[in-house]
């Protein structure tokens, strides 16, 4: 069998680079920047949303646990109201315009969650009753 010729390898060669210069090319699409940054604030306010719903979560299921074990903590344990304080630098900086937004969080203090049977939610039942 005889080998390919010289010419042969460099024809092959240039049909190759040939291809591979006119294959097509994709770009990113252009957009608006003021309708990117609505959208980043819309994805952060979803964010914030879900945030709080696992927050909420997690302290319906720990406190009652802390509560009802606190002899197996000897020392360590701290006295609570079952209540939960925000403000807006409890949140990163990116999150602070949604947590405003959408649980109306600014300097002040703002209560973000009331345990079940606890001292903070027999506060507000008490607070509640009509005369």
């Amino acid at each position: 069998m005889r080998e390919p010729s010289l010419s042969y390898r460099i024809s092959i060669i240039s049909a190759a680079l040939f291809a591979v210069a006119c294959a097509p090319v994709s770009q990113m699409p252009q957009v608006d920047k003021s309708l990117a940054e609505i959208e980043v604030e819309k994805q952060r306010e979803l964010v914030f949303v879900q945030y709080l719903g696992y927050q909420q979560r997690l302290n319906k299921v720990a406190y009652p646990i802390l509560r009802a074990n606190t002899d197996l903590c000897g020392d360590k344990v701290r006295y609570g109201s079952g209540m939960g304080v925000v403000n807006k630098y409890t949140y990163p900086e990116n999150m602070r315009e949604a947590a405003y937004k959408i649980a109306n969080v600014d300097k002040v203090a703002t209560v973000s969650f009331v345990a079940d049977n606890s001292t903070a939610n027999a506060v507000l039942e008490e607070l509640s009753l009509p005369e």
